[in-house]
């Protein structure tokens, strides 16, 4: 995952960095849920409910240009429309997982610089 910078994010696409730092808490908080329901589905080989949720994973880490995420969630969604809920895409989920508490680190060091 590349480093983050808010502050050179947020001049981008117009906004104070303290806002877009708001952003990544919403997107932080939702995901956090987002994630634990997909290992349920998963588990469950629950195929129509994992790709919705991935395809949603997908939209909210483009929303915030964090692709290395984004890239993982559509790897699953391509997954679950090819029909295969394989080993793989627990790969993925993992993969996510990893990207994801990853994120959270970097956004709690970026608030502590705040």
């Amino acid at each position: 995952m590349e480093p983050l910078n808010l502050a050179e994010q947020a001049e981008e696409i117009g906004i104070d960095r303290s806002s877009l730092l708001s952003l990544y808490y919403i997107f932080i908080n939702q995901t956090d849920i987002d994630l634990k329901e997909l290992r349920q589905f998963i588990a469950e080989e629950n195929r129509a409910a994992i790709r919705e949720k991935a395809h949603h994973i997908k939209g909210a880490s483009l929303n915030l240009e964090i692709d290395g995420m984004a890239r993982s969630a559509r790897q699953m969604v391509q997954l679950c429309d090819e029909g295969d809920i394989s080993p793989v895409c627990q790969e993925l989920y993992l993969q996510l997982l990893t990207q994801f508490q990853n994120l959270k680190l970097q956004i709690a060091e970026e608030n502590d610089l705040g």
